[in-house]
């Protein structure tokens, strides 16, 4: 599963800065109120540096999950009052269960096989109140992936310029990106690579995942942006 390396994750939020999780939030809450209005607690799974948390923690009660130690140390940084959690989304154990989990920014993709998919969607529906609801933003299927797509990117921060390359390839069932960053600063020039291998499900693999997982599914073509979004839902009622 993908790691990101400290250095790209410090320049994350100025590459990402376009990104309008003021939006992705409305959607999010706009989803809860109708599905379980009385919720409190949200679990932010594959949380990066927390770009989603500012619009929903005046709403919630939030905590969040991601693997790489790079995106917790900035989400960490911005949240200080809040808690996060180290630890892959197919492998966690929280002892406790949230009202609302969301799996935002296509980070599902991290999962590359059926196998770790049902296992990502086991271990959140098992973090789910009776009642609760899941909100997940897809990747690319094995058929809308573009492959050997190059993109470039150049920005500017306080103290440092960034220049970001990448391109695509598909491998089988995994679309993988190959990362090259020149991360600019007085202090020299870095060379940051990184390749990451991520999952692509056909819709019917990620309607039975979450069957698996015991929880009623419904897909939302609108959803977060042109891949739509799944709505899961967990058996019972909020108490």
């Amino acid at each position: 599963m993908p790691v990101y390396d400290p250095r790209s994750a410090e320049v994350f939020d100025l590459l990402h800065r376009y990104r309008q999780y003021d939006r992705e939030a409305d959607y999010v809450r706009s989803v809860v109120a109708r599905e379980c209005p009385q919720a409190r607690t949200l679990l932010d799974v594959a949380c990066g540096t927390g770009g989603h948390l500012a619009p929903l923690v005046t709403h919630f009660d939030v905590q969040g999950l991601d693997l790489s130690p790079g995106m917790l140390a900035r989400a960490r940084a911005k949240f200080p009052q809040l808690r996060f959690h180290e630890a892959s989304m197919c492998d966690f154990a929280l002892g406790q269960r949230f009202d609302v989990i969301t799996c935002l920014f296509r980070s599902i993709a991290a999962m590359s096989t059926v196998d770790e998919l049902q296992a990502a969607l086991r271990c959140m529906a098992a973090h789910l109140n009776p009642g609760g609801v899941l909100v997940l933003e897809p990747f690319f299927t094995p058929q809308t992936f573009w492959d050997g797509d190059v993109r470039t990117a150049q920005v500017e921060g306080e103290g440092v310029k960034v220049c970001w390359m990448y391109r695509s390839e598909r491998r089988g069932r995994l679309g993988v990106f190959h990362n090259h960053y020149l991360i600019g600063r007085a202090s020299g020039i870095e060379h940051v690579q990184e390749d990451y291998p991520l999952g692509l499900f056909e819709p019917p693999e990620m309607v039975a995942a979450f069957e698996a997982a015991g929880l009623a599914v419904r897909f939302d073509p609108q959803g977060l942006g042109p891949l739509g979004c799944y709505l899961g839902r967990a058996p019972g009622t909020m108490a």
